[in-house]
């Protein structure tokens, strides 16, 4: 019965949210295509059936997932309390879940408070990216890519990430190169299919502001512009190559600084999978806020001194900011 129910409300879902992209379905092109502004997140590829069928059960998925929190938020908020926590513990869960597209525009809109009610900020702002992996092996072929149009070899790689998040994974690993030798270096691997993933959720996400620009009371909200502001936001962050230009900018930003450096792609092992950039040692920030270095008083306020300072830097000297 579960499937069935959940299958006629993705169909009902589908019919209410996804007519737009029927009748408006966006243009097929690819990654490389020099038509795309360089930050916009691509449109879906291949045949229009084949788009439709993987939008409907997307968001069939999505449905079964979020229609059970719909139901329970009156109850919930009427209990009030511990009930009306717990609801939005669960609904922080189910975006989590729903993978990076949802997560990052729930963060997104956790920044709006011009736009949402500031409940929903706050409770939105508590959102973590997620500490989804995958295993190396998925990425092999990525990697072997990289490594094959380049004089560097790699020489060994961990199995288990340092770090992940929606989007990707580091590693710790050992290459060689030519002129350096064998050096420690963190690799940096898009996670398998969240392209693919963001863009069904982004489509998804046009078709409610399509949806919501019909009720003339919801037009302030702008939701389609807001859709498209935010898909050239996570668009800029699925391509490694991008971020690989950014460190560069910012080490040549902050080359004078004697206090603040950033890891540097090793190039040409860059791709828009794949980020091979130097090993930066330190310590996490959160050990200093609440961890076991939180009462070094002196070492906190030089390290505030140096946060304030070079975001002042980048906002007002270079007007690029590191998020």
């Amino acid at each position: 019965e579960a499937v069935v129910v959940a299958g006629v409300l993705g169909a009902g879902g589908l019919a209410y949210l996804g007519w737009p992209y029927l009748l408006h379905p966006p243009p097929s092109s690819d990654i490389e295509s020099n038509n795309i502004p360089r930050y916009s997140l691509p449109p879906p590829s291949g045949p229009r059936l084949l788009r439709l069928w993987n939008a409907s059960m997307r968001l069939a998925r999505h449905v079964f997932v979020f229609l059970p929190l719909v139901w329970l938020y009156i109850p919930a908020a009427v209990w009030g309390g511990g009930a009306l926590d717990a609801w939005w513990r669960w609904f922080l869960g189910a975006i989590e879940s729903s993978g990076p597209a949802l997560i990052k525009f729930a963060q997104w809109t956790a920044t709006r408070t011009d736009m949402f009610p500031a409940e929903l900020c706050l409770r939105f702002s508590l959102l973590q990216s997620g500490a989804r992996t995958h295993q190396l092996s998925a990425s092999k072929a990525n990697l072997e890519e990289v490594f094959a149009g380049s004089a560097g070899t790699l020489v060994s790689i961990e199995e288990t990430p340092v770090g992940s998040g929606c989007i990707a994974q580091v590693h710790r690993a050992v290459i060689s190169t030519p002129d350096k030798g064998e050096q420690k270096v963190a690799i940096k691997l898009l996670h398998p299919g969240v392209l693919e993933l963001t863009r069904l959720d982004v489509d998804l996400l046009r078709s409610l502001g399509d949806v919501v620009d019909l009720v003339p009371m919801l037009r302030w909200l702008s939701l389609r512009e807001s859709v498209e502001e935010f898909s050239t936001l996570i668009g800029s962050q699925l391509d490694l190559r991008l971020e690989a230009e950014n460190l560069e900018r910012f080490a040549s930003d902050f080359a004078s600084w004697k206090d603040l450096s950033f890891p540097l792609p090793i190039r040409p092992l860059v791709s828009n999978a794949v980020l091979v950039e130097t090993f930066q040692d330190g310590v996490p920030l959160a050990e200093w806020i609440k961890g076991p270095r939180s009462e070094e008083t002196e070492t906190k306020r030089e390290l505030a001194r140096i946060g304030v300072r070079s975001f002042l830097h980048m906002c007002f000297r270079h007007n690029f900011i590191h998020g």
